[in-house]
């Protein structure tokens, strides 16, 4: 793909992601598919959903106006969405999920016959399984709420699906490689979520994570694969000024999931490919996305300490503790964009280092990201503390006059 073919792409991602963003915007509204503010949230007035279809319908378009992949398959699959979109707008859940139960299938029943066809047929899975996750997050968003367990069973399905279909991970033992893919794919997905704390934080971070797993495949010869994240990339910029500093439309799960599961199958298909032994390669996606891992260990670590539930919401992720520093959030969101930059860059360099040098970069930046988040809990629990304590002290101040007075 020339250069500048892949601007055109980058551009046409970048248009049809703006404005169909502006039209799922409106639409929302106009159906009421809101998300109200509520006290495990940090947004504070009542924002459109279902960004998420706007992200997903922008970058299969973008791969229609290039032709990336086969256009039988992809016209088939972008209409039984469409068809999917119109009754989830319509909030009519029976219709929604027959529809979406017959988009899957035709989709992975055509791959199925087209062996040989597209020497690529790998990356057709990836977008395949990836409407699984999208589908559901949807059906989350906009009808009715889906349980944990059962969202996270639909997430195993698609990730077996894609494992199934890909060349397992050679650097690491059967059948140890499929179980590591699985949970790889489950849990990036998962992490991108769980970032989708605060405006443009979740996309904003998946567009950082693309440009460098494009920049990374270009850079080794994988052209297509580097083609795919560019425009994802673009697709992702055309939606983040609907999204930050200010939010007129969230992503919902439909968005986020989405989108950590095209980045962990990126990954899969990039440096992890050919590995047959353990190498720098294999440092390089998680360094790519050391941030979303960051952040879901911290809660993590955090929660269990405290005896709270891992998988319910709170105002406990690095986001919320910078803007508990002082911070505005748009600031905290950009200052995450850097430190995500900063990652990213660093993963960039490990392909020229040798593995011992690489390694002890990686526990430099493990150590690094420690450090930040036991620095910035500390700090925010001596504010915390400062201001209780002023209360205190305020509370005290009032009682005594109230004594000298005689008024209780």
């Amino acid at each position: 793909m020339s250069q500048y073919l892949l601007l055109t792409g980058g551009i046409t991602g970048f248009i049809t992601a703006f404005f169909l963003t502006n039209i799922v915007t409106k639409t929302s509204n106009i159906n009421n598919i809101v998300d109200k503010p509520r006290a495990d949230r940090f947004h504070t007035k009542t924002t459109a959903l279902l960004g998420g279809v706007a992200v997903n319908f922008s970058f299969l378009l973008t791969l229609f106006f290039f032709e990336a992949i086969p256009m039988v398959w992809l016209i088939s699959l972008i209409c039984c969405l469409f068809v999917n979109v119109f009754f989830l707008f319509k909030r009519k859940a029976i219709e929604f999920v027959l529809s979406a139960v017959f988009t899957i299938c035709l989709s992975l029943i055509m791959l199925w016959f087209m062996d040989g066809i597209f020497p690529e047929k790998k990356f057709l899975w990836l977008i395949a399984t990836s409407q699984i996750i999208f589908l559901v997050g949807a059906f989350d968003d906009a009808i009715k709420p889906v349980f944990a367990s059962s969202k996270f069973a639909f997430q195993l399905l698609a990730a077996l699906l894609l494992s199934l279909e890909i060349d397992p991970l050679d650097f690491i033992p059967s059948p140890f490689n499929h179980v590591f893919t699985i949970f790889w794919i489950v849990g990036i997905s998962n992490a991108f979520n769980l970032i989708d704390n605060m405006n443009g934080l979740s996309s904003g971070v998946a567009a950082i994570s693309a440009i460098c797993f494009s920049i990374f495949n270009f850079y080794t010869g994988q052209v297509f694969l580097g083609s795919l994240a560019l425009m994802l990339a673009a697709v992702l910029f055309g939606f983040i000024p609907h999204n930050y500093p200010k939010a007129k439309i969230f992503m919902g799960d439909s968005g986020s999931l989405l989108l950590g599961f095209l980045l962990a199958g990126f990954s899969l298909f990039g440096s992890w490919e050919n590995l047959t032994t353990f190498d720098v390669a294999a440092l390089l996606p998680i360094c790519v996305l050391a941030y979303p891992i960051f952040d879901v260990a911290f809660v993590s670590i955090t929660r269990t300490k405290e005896g709270r539930p891992v998988y319910i919401g709170g105002k406990d992720h690095t986001s919320h503790l910078l803007v508990k520093t002082g911070l505005r959030p748009w600031v905290a969101v950009f200052c995450i964009y850097i430190l995500a930059s900063i990652t990213g860059s660093i993963a960039l360099l490990l392909a020229n280092l040798s593995l011992p040098y690489a390694i002890t970069t990686m526990f430099i930046v493990v150590t690094f990201l420690s450090a930040f988040g036991y620095t910035l809990r500390k700090i925010v629990q001596v504010s915390q503390r400062k201001v209780k304590l002023r209360q205190i002290r305020a509370e005290r101040k009032q009682r005594m006059r109230a004594e000298a007075t005689g008024t209780f």
